[in-house]
């Protein structure tokens, strides 16, 4: 609803900035959901700067039962047809679509994640991009959520710390 979302950030704005407040947002990676749902040259009038989620392309989600990269910074060759998974789903197409939108560079803010992803797999024998997928990794000792690991869980696990959350890793 790119109009009612407009309006609201209109009101927030002069709600909040009088006040002396920073008024931002973080707004999502996908391209069609930013042509569909943000009137750039509008929104960004009213905000101080847009924090753009430029993480989560790819992870252990509802209907989303393949593997791919957390934050790609580059779109790979197979992912060019527009009714790829991974089409337009990487960080350099994401800002590019926030800049070519009328976002100024000075008032794009981009996120960086510092976990990572993972999945187990359907088919161990095949494990790279956009391979399918039926569970999320074992919940890491700090996170404590399914498919997500943080800095420090990823850092264990490669010093063999974590593996009893790995059945059948090997150190």
């Amino acid at each position: 609803d790119k109009e009612s979302f407009s309006r609201l950030v209109e009101e927030m704005s002069a709600m909040l900035k009088p006040r002396g407040k920073i008024f931002s947002a973080a707004l999502s990676p996908a391209k069609k959901t930013v042509e569909a749902g943000y009137d750039l040259p509008f929104i960004i009038q009213h905000f101080d700067f847009l924090n753009v989620m430029t993480y989560d392309y790819h992870g252990w989600f509802p209907d989303h039962f393949f593997t791919g990269h957390n934050a790609p910074l580059y779109r790979r060759e197979e992912e060019e047809p527009e009714d790829h998974p991974g089409w337009y789903f990487n960080v350099f197409d994401t800002i590019s679509v926030y800049l070519e939108g009328g976002v100024p560079p000075r008032q794009t803010v981009m996120g960086m994640p510092t976990y990572g992803r993972g999945f187990i797999l359907n088919d161990t024998e095949k494990n790279g991009l956009y391979c399918g997928a039926h569970d999320g990794i074992p919940k890491g000792p700090y996170t404590r959520q399914k498919g997500i690991w943080g800095h420090q869980e990823i850092l264990q696990a490669f010093n063999n710390d974590t593996l009893i959350n790995l059945p059948d890793a090997k150190p």
